[in-house]
Formats: structure tokens, sequence, C-alpha cells
């Protein structure tokens, strides 16, 4: 249990509460791994905070933390569930979009 708690936080950013930029590559390598074998299409949607410094700067860090947070709490209330939204570093962040389950009849 130690473990497993200790990989979460490993691979979870602290403010954001969103996978940090090595838990987002291992899952992008994934995602684009079932695309090309399933023959589906993939997204990536990069976004990044423009004159986050100057927040910063003006502001505090506290004021950045938690705009920082605020934003992975939106991203999370707005991906589907098989979306992985993620902090990819200070003020960018990446949501992978994998195209869902062709149906078949």
């Amino acid at each position: 249990m130690r473990y497993r708690l200790a990989a979460r936080k490993a691979d979870i950013d602290g403010l954001t509460q969103l996978p940090h930029n090595t838990a987002f590559r291992e899952a992008l390598a994934a995602e684009v791994a079932r695309a090309r074998r399933y023959d589906r299409k993939i997204a990536l949607l990069v976004v990044d905070v423009d004159n986050f410094k100057q927040i910063n700067d003006r502001s505090g860090h506290l004021l950045g933390d938690s705009i920082l947070a605020e934003l992975g709490a939106r991203l999370m209330g707005l991906v589907r569930l098989a979306d992985v939204p993620c902090r990819i570093g200070g003020d960018e962040f990446a949501v992978i979009l994998p195209s869902p389950r062709r149906l078949t009849r």
C-alpha cells in the first residue's frame, strides 16, 4: 500500500492533482501505440498560460499557484473519462484525446 501511494505521488503533480510530465509521456506513448494498433485517431491539446511569469512576479506565487490549481481542476471537469489531462511544465498543460472506440455490429 505504501508503494502504491508513493508511486501515485511520483506520477501526480501535487498542485494541480494532474499527472506530470513523465506520466504524460508514458500515457502518450501508450495512446499512440493503441491508436496505431486499432487504426484510430488521436488528438493532443497543448495549453500554455501566457504571461504567467508576470502574474507570479507582480502578484506572488500564492496567486500563481491558485491559478494553476484552478486550471487543473477546470481541465479535469471538462474532459471525457478516456482523456488524459496533464501538467507538463510550469505553466504548460496537455490533454491526450484518444478517439472513441468504434462501434461494431
